[in-house]
């Protein structure tokens, strides 16, 4: 059995704040792309990222031999995860109308791999027996935000003299492999189950706050981006051998993917002189394997493999109980000026 919860925040809160980027001088910080992959990105002014990065490598073998009647052999793994990844700006102020300042940057990033090896082999004079089980439950929370709690007593504004990046990316790769040989003179079983449970959730928001991005000069804009991006990788393999006069193999595989991946401008006046854009994708790519063989005078097989997938993708721009607008300050108007509100599911 194994184990593991985890909490990785980074925050500002309750907080006013002036990150000015008046020199020449930049920092480089982490970048992920829509599909998890990391890149350096170069920025002047206010960065907030929490980033957790977990690898498991999980063997567990188990065998059995009965020189006198039967040998029998049963191996059992289960695997839990509850990660939370928060990065976010709350209740804060950050620059002002007369000093725009620099970035103001907001990303969290959750990566999960697993790599599992699940056997299990039997070999007995008359009869061998083998059984094999492995259950996977994963529940990752992984946000990027910037937000009022309060906006009725007096709500909080964040200019950026260059961008605003609110960004949580989530990627979960898993490979595992359950195998099971049974061998037994008169009989031989062999049965396999492998069982995922994934719920992951990945959002990026702005909410009841005031943004307003200029860019650093006449000749370069000032982008708003609010990004939620979730991808899952699994490759899975289930499969069973057994020999005898009478042989008996089963395999047995069950995936379910539900995983909730949102954008959102919540209640918020936003304006910038370049793009505002308000992207979700979600990416699934679940590879599955499940064989089973009998070798025998009379033999009994059968494999089955289910996947379930349960996605809610959004990105949206609205208003529950305040007032959404976007780029409604004519004195950020410009020719580059967009906006753009994106959902994908592959």
């Amino acid at each position: 059995i194994t184990v593991a919860e985890n909490s990785t925040k980074a925050y500002v809160d309750n907080s006013n704040v002036f990150a000015r980027a008046n020199d020449d001088d930049s920092i480089t910080i982490s970048e992920w792309d829509s599909d998890g992959n990391r890149t350096d990105d170069t920025i002047q002014g206010l960065a907030v990222i929490a980033s957790e990065d977990i690898e498991f490598y999980i063997v567990s073998l188990a065998g059995g031999v009965g020189k006198s009647v039967a040998g029998a052999a049963g191996n059992i793994a289960t695997f839990f995860l509850n990660d939370t990844t928060y990065a976010y700006i709350e209740d804060s102020n950050v620059n002002s109308i007369g000093d725009m300042g620099g970035d103001v940057i907001v990303r969290s990033r959750q990566n999960s791999e697993l790599f599992s090896l699940i056997g299990q082999g039997a070999l007995g004079k008359l009869s061998g027996v083998a059984a094999g089980a492995e259950g996977i439950f994963i529940g990752n929370d992984t946000k990027a935000w910037i937000s009022d709690t309060e906006p009725t007593t007096s709500q909080e504004i964040v200019y950026s003299g260059r961008n605003v990046d609110v960004h949580a990316n989530s990627r979960v790769a898993f490979d595992t492999i359950v195998v099971g040989i049974a061998i037994g003179k008169v009989f031989g079983g062999a049965g396999s189950i492998d069982f995922l449970n994934l719920n992951n959730t990945t959002k990026a928001y702005i909410a009841d706050m005031e943004v307003k991005v200029s860019g650093s000069s006449a000749n370069e804009t000032g982008n708003l981006s609010v990004q939620a991006s979730d991808n899952v990788d699994f490759l899975r393999i289930a499969g069973n051998v057994a020999g005898g006069k009478f042989g008996a193999a089963g395999s047995l595989l069950v995936m379910l993917n539900n995983n909730e991946t949102e954008a959102r401008l919540l209640n918020s006046e936003t304006n910038a002189t370049g793009e505002t854009l308000v992207q979700a994708i979600s990416n699934a790519d679940a590879d599955a394997v499940v064989v089973s063989a009998a070798v025998a005078l009379f033999g009994l097989n059968g494999s089955f493999g289910f996947y379930v997938s349960n996605t809610d993708t959004r990105a949206v721009i609205e208003s529950n109980s305040g007032n959404a607008q976007v780029n409604q300050d004519e004195s950020y108007a410009a020719a580059e000026q967009s906006v753009k509100v994106f959902a994908q599911d592959d």
